[in-house]
């Protein structure tokens, strides 16, 4: 079991929040379909990578 802070998926996620943010802060707007649509497909394409679990052990 790998630790959180490993993993592509996580890391993904945090910087698509952190782009909503972004967007919502400086009023760069990018279409909520396109970014649904990028988003989706770059989750599936690393759920067909992942090997290991991941977990919150600091191990």
């Amino acid at each position: 079991m790998k630790v959180w802070w490993r993993s592509k998926t996580i890391w993904l996620n945090f910087i698509a929040l952190l782009a909503a943010v972004l967007q919502a802060r400086y009023g760069l707007v990018v279409d909520a379909t396109a970014q649904g649509v990028i988003l989706t497909g770059i989750n599936i394409f690393l759920r067909t990578i992942t090997k290991e679990s991941i977990g919150l052990q600091m191990d």
